[in-house]
């Protein structure tokens, strides 16, 4: 058994070969089912991926009282947060937008 990441063997199922890639570091980018697909490749391993899933929701709205004038003093952003765990943020852009994540 190695300590450190060398490689991985990808099994071909239609043609039952295996390759061998080298490397020395896995990137798994699947958002909230990181943990599940890290799990399924690795169902021996220990490690628990510290992601969580927050549900919410983000739009990108203009105003007509936001121009260039606003623009250039800089854009903005405002993080906010309650007890319950509610954390909405809101960012100026560039082009009269405002971005609102309701996570």
């Amino acid at each position: 058994m190695r300590d450190k990441l060398s490689s991985i063997r990808i099994l071909n199922t239609s043609m039952n070969a295996v390759s061998e890639i080298p490397c020395t570091r896995l990137l798994i980018s699947a958002g909230a089912w990181s943990q599940q697909v890290f799990s399924t490749l690795f169902p021996n391993s220990n490690l628990k991926l510290a992601i969580s899933s927050l549900a919410g929701h983000s739009l990108v709205v203009r105003s007509p009282r936001w121009g260039k004038g606003q623009e250039a003093k800089g854009c903005h952003a405002v993080f906010t947060t309650d007890e319950a765990g509610y954390s909405p943020e809101i960012f100026s852009r560039t082009g009269g937008g405002r971005f609102i994540s309701l996570g």
